[in-house]
């Protein structure tokens, strides 16, 4: 709908990086910033796709503005 210039949206960064589309895309004033908390009881218990997610968190979400 955003796309076709029916509305708008406020979305952060985790949702748009890398999507190409026909939209403009504007930094909020002043910037706003999330975070993402990880917990965990045991971590050598957590299962392989766990596992995965946090490697993968670690690695692309750092330094994201």
């Amino acid at each position: 709908m955003i796309e076709c210039g029916l509305g708008m949206s406020v979305m952060n960064e985790l949702i748009t990086k890398g999507r190409i589309c026909n939209v403009v895309k504007l930094p909020l004033q002043p910037p706003k910033h999330i975070s993402l908390g990880i917990a965990v009881p045991n971590t050598d218990k957590l299962s392989p796709a766990a596992k995965k997610f946090i490697v993968y968190s670690e690695k692309e979400l750092v330094g994201i503005e």
